[in-house]
């Protein structure tokens, strides 16, 4: 059975300079907190009124209160779990990651080695991954795993062995096992899931009650950031498990869409098995914890050279990426979802999968039923869709999950790639927003750091450190890049009914601060979160 979070049920009146984001009344002086839930908003005089003698008063002294801020793609479970494990972000060379195992070694002496997700080899001198050789000079004797932000991994010689990984195992569909050019030995280095999947299903598992407190203590650093809600896009049937049991005690604070990820090589039969075991359809759940799309990884990323394009990478042994499931996959995915009433969201970072991703949507919506409905989504979706694609997305109503902080840690490598014209074109926001199509934002966390308000500073400036501003017609206002985190990312998260605006009936979820992200969104990046309130439950206090 769920359970909320226990809640303060006394009436509140909280005074600020609210920014509501309700197209019927934008800014606000006060609203009236009762029960979880907005039951007046307006000015002072009226929300006095309504809320009577006996209501507590909140007075934020002139701070700036906007609604919760929802971060559409988001791996909390795997940020939680970044403590548990190695960890090797902000490593400046391969010695430096060895230096790291081998500490991480004597602490804990037993058993494999392995990194959390979030570190990337664009900050190591060498510029590229450690090879088994290399991983093998800092620990021979014990298995080390090394995965990297969902799409590569590294493992050294021990792993490669137990996973029965050498010269004579055969290339996968859909992965890179990534090999000596002269002798055929793989190197350690494995693209994309297919590959490193070899290797990680020989990974001992975390225990349950580990994974829980890590959930657990990990959402506070998100109130600090004032997030309220996340769509977690790439979830397990255990994964999801560990969700619900912390909702049904009454722990989940953070609200939480859950994406659980397909294996796309099932077959027909065993996709509708899968599909029937999940707690769904899409939207099954309630205010705290649902389930959204199915989540599909139809390519990879930009910097490893996977992602799908239209044309060959440049000067590079890539062609034009990695298609990680084939068309006719896709489509009975689609499908099957569209039959059961699910949603799909699927990774599409290079044009090539955007084009055939949506193709495969056109197909589902005709041959069966309209998908609008449904919220077919596109996840990143960054390199280059064209005025076609924009067009389909939006006669669809397919929504694009955006993260715009990607572009501060993307853009020098499509700089290096493209130039400073395939930099620029990169994450059309405002093509989207004038296209009539839905987005909302994101983080890809751990891949850059939950942190929103960076989020809508990177949307208003496109400012990339050594490189400037670039694509400025591609930037949007202050009130669209708010607007992305708000009710974007709420529509994203099936929850636009009851979050992403502050009105009478909606959930009292509302973040203050000490800067106005409409009015000065250049000074975000210095910005403060004073106060995080989640179903009238006060969850950060900074003030």
């Amino acid at each position: 059975m769920s359970s909320a979070p226990a809640a303060d049920n006394e009436a509140t009146v909280v005074q600020a300079s609210i920014r509501t984001m309700d197209p019927q009344m934008p800014r606000a002086g006060a609203m009236l907190v009762r029960d979880g839930r907005v039951a007046a908003i307006g000015d002072v005089e009226e929300v006095e009124a309504a809320a009577g003698t006996g209501a507590r008063r909140l007075d934020l002294r002139g701070a700036t209160v906007v609604p919760g801020l929802i971060d559409s793609h988001n791996h909390m479970l795997w940020v939680a779990m970044q403590d548990q494990l190695l960890d090797l972000a902000g490593c400046r060379s391969i010695s430096e990651v060895q230096q790291r195992i081998r500490v991480h070694a004597e602490r804990n002496p037993d058993g494999w080695i392995v990194s959390s997700e979030g570190w990337f080899i664009e900050d190591l001198a060498e510029a590229r991954h450690p090879t088994r050789g290399e991983l093998d000079a800092a620990v021979a004797d014990r298995p080390i795993y090394l995965p990297r932000i969902a799409h590569a991994a590294v493992a050294n010689s021990e792993a490669l062995r137990i996973a029965g990984i050498d010269t004579d195992h055969p290339d996968v569909a859909g992965g890179r096992i990534v090999r000596d050019p002269d002798s055929g030995r793989p190197t350690g280095e494995l693209l994309e899931a297919p590959a490193f999947e070899l290797v990680a299903r020989h990974v001992p598992a975390v225990s349950v009650r580990q994974r829980e407190a890590a959930l657990r203590a990990v959402q506070a650093r998100y109130h600090a950031a004032g997030v309220t809600g996340v769509v977690d896009p790439c979830l397990t049937a255990d994964d999801m498990a560990i969700y619900r049991a912390l909702h049904e005690r009454g722990e989940l604070t953070v609200r939480t869409v859950m994406m659980p990820v397909v294996e796309p090589h099932l077959p027909d039969d065993d996709l509708d098995a899968w599909l029937s075991a999940l707690p769904g359809p899409t939207g099954q759940g309630d205010e705290w914890l649902r389930t959204g799309g199915v989540k599909v990884f139809l390519d990879g990323i930009a910097s490893m050279g996977t992602a799908l394009l239209r044309e060959p990478y440049p000067g590079e042994g890539h062609g034009c990426g990695t298609q990680v499931v084939p068309a006719e996959r896709l489509r009975a995915i689609a499908a099957a979802c569209a039959r059961r009433g699910w949603s799909v969201g699927v990774h599409t970072v290079g044009g090539g999968a955007i084009d055939l991703a949506l193709a495969v949507f056109a197909e589902v919506d005709s041959a069966q039923a309209p998908i609008a409905g449904l919220r077919f989504s596109l996840i990143h979706a960054y390199l280059w869709p064209s005025e076609q694609n924009i067009a389909t997305a939006a006669r669809l109503g397919v929504c694009v999950a955006v993260q715009p902080p990607m572009q501060t840690w993307v853009a020098p490598k499509l700089v290096a790639r493209w130039g400073v014209d395939g930099a620029a074109r990169a994450t059309p926001l405002r093509a989207w927003l004038d296209g009539g199509v839905r987005i909302g934002g994101g983080s890809d966390a751990p891949l850059t750091p939950t942190d929103p308000l960076a989020g809508i500073w990177q949307a208003v400036t496109r400012q990339v450190a050594g490189h400037g501003v670039l694509g400025p017609e591609q930037c949007l206002t202050a009130e669209e890049a708010l607007a992305l985190y708000t009710t974007g990312a709420a529509h994203l998260s099936f929850a636009d009914h009851e979050r992403g605006v502050l009105r009478v009936g909606m959930a009292a979820d509302w973040v203050a601060l000490d800067t106005d992200p409409v009015a000065a969104p250049h000074d975000l990046r210095s910005a403060q979160v004073l106060k995080t309130c989640v179903g009238g439950l006060i969850v950060h206090d900074n003030l």
